[in-house]
Parts: structure tokens; C-alpha cells; sequence
């Protein structure tokens, strides 16, 4: 009776483990990552032209649709829903969200860039991903990528957090709050 149990409770780890830990786990490796429900396949390139980060989602057949460049993390939010940030140095900074069906891709930009001047006219605002914690993303943010320390840059000042269910983004410590 015991190794009946013993069995059943790691069987339950391993297929459970795995679904809980991919939903909150941001990805930065090349590599192929399917949703927690296998909706959709993504691939996290490298460019041969420059080596930064390309982002791709797999069509019905197998091709590759490009998504974004220079993507600084990603993770699954559900099923069918892929958060992912980009820096500006190579890519259009933000946050934003992919959600995929089995007939559709919509994108959405949860964070966008305010920083814009002629060397960036996309934005020089630098996002990373962090984790997703009751409700919040958590990401690193930078003003002006051209600024940031990166050996000193992933500490708490720089974290900022997103509610997914409202369009608010406010500082780890402070009550204010920023609508868009």
C-alpha cells in the first residue's frame, strides 16, 4: 500500500509540478516552450545578425511567425496567453502580451516605452521580466537603457510591478499610481 502511494504521489508531482512552475517562470534561454495547455509553441531565437533575442511563434504548419526582437523574458500567463518584455537597443521596449488561439494571434501592450528621442524612436525604456506574484508582474525597468549599470541593475529600486487586471503600474513601496 505504501509504494501505491509513493507512486501516485510522484506522479502527481511530475505532472503537476511542472504546469504550476512554467506558469510562473521566465524564460530568457534559447529554446522551444510550448503553453500549459499546448495551445501554442514559441522559440526563443538567436539573431545570427547581432545575437540578441528573437521571438517566434509556430503557425499551423510548423513555420515560424516573428513576434518581436531582442525580448528580454518571457513566461505563460495561462493557456494561451505569453507575457513578454523587450529592450530597445535592438527591439520595440515594453511589455506585452500574446495571446494565442487556435485561429488568432492578438498582441497587446501592457507597458509601453515614454522615453523617446532620436536615438531610440521606439523608446529607451529598458524592461525585464521577473515573476508573476498574486496578480502582479514584476519587472526590472530602466528610465534610459544607455544609463544602466547592468552589473548593479536587477536590485529592488528597479523593480516595478503591473496588476493584470487593471491598467495600473506603480513602485514596490510607493501608493501612486499611473494610469495609461
Amino acid at each position: 500500500m505504501r509504494s501505491l502511494f509513493r507512486i501516485i504521489a510522484i506522479l502527481m508531482f511530475v505532472c503537476i509540478v511542472p504546469v504550476y512552475s512554467m506558469a510562473s517562470f521566465v524564460f530568457q534561454e534559447e529554446g522551444r516552450y510550448a503553453s500549459p495547455r499546448e495551445i501554442c509553441v514559441v522559440q526563443l531565437k538567436i539573431s545570427p545578425k547581432g545575437g540578441f533575442s528573437q521571438l517566434f511563434i509556430e503557425d499551423h504548419v510548423g513555420g515560424l511567425v516573428h513576434v518581436a526582437d531582442d525580448v528580454t523574458g518571457f513566461l505563460w500567463l495561462d493557456g494561451g496567453s505569453l507575457i513578454f518584455s523587450s529592450s530597445p537597443i535592438y527591439g520595440k521596449p515594453g511589455v506585452f502580451e500574446l495571446i494565442c488561439s487556435y485561429d488568432d494571434l492578438t498582441l497587446i501592450t501592457l507597458m509601453a516605452s515614454e522615453n523617446i528621442y532620436s536615438a531610440y524612436p521606439d523608446g529607451a525604456d529598458y524592461f525585464e521580466l521577473k515573476e508573476i506574484v498574486d496578480g502582479k508582474l514584476w519587472f526590472y525597468y530602466g528610465a534610459d537603457v544607455e544609463t544602466i549599470d547592468f552589473n548593479n541593475f536587477r536590485i529592488e529600486a528597479n523593480l516595478r510591478w503591473l496588476m493584470l487586471s487593471e491598467s495600473c503600474w506603480k513602485k514596490r513601496q510607493g501608493d501612486k499610481c499611473n494610469f495609461r
